[in-house]
């Protein structure tokens, strides 16, 4: 294992020196100075980690790393200069590799929920996160608008990449028989894609669009026209304007722009099948 961790190692340092939050493939064999051969191993322990994303675009091989990935590189870094010999030397990474544990109330069943969801190349998981009653927008309208758009960007998905992905969408709420919340961290976790209206500032989807940044999962906040931003905290993530219950979305090229990440999302689990 250990030069497996050398080599994810050395591939974080490498994203982290790059400046941004992605890096060529190539870029990123020549930053880190490993070979192909030696890269492969590290980069598929760091996508099974959850911390770094692959994109295999037309102008080549793209790798992204997520806000979990972010504070993995921030651990390493003070432990390289806590532990240098350790670190440098020993070709190990932190012994606690995920800086979490599970959240509250899950259990092997739920991640295997997880697991299976991220592993199915065949459909895309999705879920919104709104305040139910609502003077902005018509709950109901509102979920069938962006089912529609979601929908539409699936079929033209499929059109161009001549697959067959089927969606599977739904709204988060509390499930029966167990902590209320453990079930909407679930769905959260299990999403390959997280909606969440913000126009309100609800609390509650503040705190799940709080649990996607934290396990790296891809989010859209969304707004009606007239309302304020999102939180500073979060007002990095692109957010989307929409009208009439979601029934225009204001943001040019959102179809398209799902498309790239319906492909980001099926690539990384193509990439994750491979292990």
């Amino acid at each position: 294992m250990q030069s497996i961790f050398r080599s994810s190692l050395e591939i974080l340092q490498a994203i982290k020196e790059s400046g941004s939050d992605e890096i060529i493939y190539t870029e990123l064999i020549e930053k880190s100075s490993l070979s192909k051969k030696e890269l492969k191993p590290g980069l598929k322990y760091l996508v099974n980690l959850g911390v770094v994303e692959v994109d295999a675009g037309s102008y080549g091989k793209k790798i992204f790393i997520n806000s979990l990935g972010k504070y993995l590189c921030q651990k390493i870094t003070r432990e390289i200069i806590n532990n240098p010999k350790d670190t440098i030397q020993g070709g190990m990474m932190p012994p606690e590799l995920v800086p979490i544990g599970s959240p509250y109330g899950f259990t092997p069943n739920d991640w295997k929920v997880v697991i299976q969801n991220k592993r199915d190349v065949k459909t895309l998981y999705t879920v919104v996160g709104l305040q139910y009653k609502s003077d902005i927008y018509d709950c109901s309208s509102f979920l069938s608008n962006l089912e529609n758009h979601i929908l539409r960007a699936v079929q033209n998905f499929n059109r161009y990449h001549d697959t067959e992905l089927k969606l599977n969408y739904k709204k988060l709420e509390a499930g029966l028989g167990e902590h209320q919340f453990n079930k909407v961290v679930r769905d959260i976790i299990g999403a390959d894609i997280a909606f969440f209206e913000t126009s309100h500032l609800n609390p509650n989807v503040m705190m799940e669009m709080g649990v996607a940044l934290t396990w790296g999962v891809i989010f859209i906040p969304l707004k009606e026209e007239n309302h304020s931003k999102p939180p500073s905290d979060i007002s990095g993530q692109t957010w989307v304007d929409y009208k009439d219950s979601a029934e225009t979305i204001c943001a040019s090229g959102f179809n398209e722009k799902l498309i790239g990440m319906f492909k980001r999302v099926i690539d990384n689990k193509k990439f994750r099948l491979e292990v």
